[in-house]
């Protein structure tokens, strides 16, 4: 379980940089929502191993401040955000860790600039952008010894597709999103945890 939070925030360090221009539509075109919500399948590669772990989950944006990232399959756990705060909640172990949002962690981060309007060249450095099956390829370098690769993939809409990212160790973690739609409206996405929950603050 612990391990799955790990994969998905993967932590690195990223400066800004001047944004690609798929890279601008792309953050141009959910702007104006409300609302951000969208299912991805996650697959991970641990070096050596053709056959990936996978992971089954959805994630809404509520703008300005609030991201729930659900893992539903093969196990349950709820990654929620609201302001600088981070709760990391696992029903079939009833425990939650409350702490400090971490400023390094990747997707998180970029999820965290949709839902307050900022822009993601805030996030990135040296963005590369090229043409890649049905859509655009977008490799960002990070400073991080610990990461090797990071790729954005738009399709030809400018919706996010897919995020890869390799480690130094060739390990590598894809997320493919379906289903990433603006919403014109604001969706309660506050979590609830249950009495019987064993909270941490960490």
């Amino acid at each position: 379980m612990k391990r799955l939070v790990f994969i998905f925030l993967f932590s690195l360090y990223i400066f800004s940089a001047n944004a690609s221009n798929a890279l601008k539509e792309f953050e141009n075109k959910y702007k104006e929502c409300k609302s951000i919500e969208g299912s991805f399948i996650q697959k991970t590669y641990i070096s050596g191993d053709n056959s990936p772990q996978i992971f089954k989950g959805k994630i809404i944006i509520v703008k300005p401040d609030k991201i729930k990232i659900e893992y539903t399959s093969p196990v349950s756990q709820i990654i929620y955000v609201e302001g600088e705060k981070s709760i990391i909640y696992s029903p079939e172990e009833k425990q939650a860790i409350v702490s400090k949002l971490d400023k390094s962690f990747l997707v998180g981060k970029i999820f965290k600039n949709l839902a307050e309007n900022r822009d993601l060249s805030s996030v990135f450095k040296n963005i590369e952008e090229k043409d890649a099956d049905n859509g655009k390829k977008i490799f960002l370098k990070s400073n991080d010894k610990q990461v090797k690769y990071i790729y954005i993939f738009l399709d030809r809409n400018n919706n996010l597709s897919k995020i890869q990212i390799i480690d130094s160790s060739n390990n590598k973690v894809e997320i493919f999103f379906s289903k990433f739609s603006c919403l014109d409206k604001n969706l309660d996405i506050r979590l609830k945890l249950p009495k019987n929950v064993e909270i941490i603050n960490y």
